[in-house]
């Protein structure tokens, strides 16, 4: 599933070597680009307590 272009995207937190936040692995919003040229960026929240307020979750 990828997300259209005027929904913002996330670099997320980490990486594949040492791992990512919680998350931030599945979250379209790192995983799904942008296919224009304006696609708008986040930034991640520095804390998260619960749950990303920001995770968009695949549909499975």
């Amino acid at each position: 599933m990828t997300l259209p272009n005027d929904v913002a995207r996330c670099i997320g937190v980490g990486d594949d070597e040492e791992g990512w936040r919680e998350g931030c692995d599945i979250c379209l919003r790192r995983t799904s680009r942008g296919t224009g040229e304006s696609v708008p960026y986040i930034t991640p929240p520095p804390i998260i307590v619960f749950e990303c307020e920001f995770l968009i979750e695949a549909q499975q």
